[in-house]
């Protein structure tokens, strides 16, 4: 049997059970995996985490990317006390509460 019925087989057989099966060079389904990729040709030194919230994202930067120093901004107060909170013991992770945009103007 060659590759493609089997291809086709395993594609029915997750398909069945709500799976599907896709080319492994798919951008935009996996963000860890696309930045990854994107970095492959440099290594990213700093990130900006804009609108960080809580600061998931910027605990999932950290961890992917170890030599890089992420910034993460969040002017709401009660988001920046959790962001501010878990940076705390993160030494990659910049906390700072401010926005960023075009305007000079208060959020809150």
């Amino acid at each position: 049997m060659g590759a493609r019925p089997v291809k086709h087989l395993v594609s029915r057989v997750l398909r069945s059970v709500g799976y599907r099966l896709v080319p492994g060079d798919l951008w935009g389904l996996d963000l860890i995996a696309d930045l990854r990729r994107l970095s492959a040709c440099r290594d990213f030194t700093m990130i900006f985490d804009v609108g960080a919230n809580d600061g998931s994202i910027s605990r999932l930067l950290a961890d992917s990317f170890p030599r890089s120093t992420v910034h993460s901004f969040e002017p709401f107060a009660q988001s920046f006390e959790a962001l501010s909170t878990m940076a705390r013991s993160r030494r990659l992770i910049q906390a700072h509460q401010c926005a960023i945009g075009p305007a000079g103007r208060s959020v809150a």
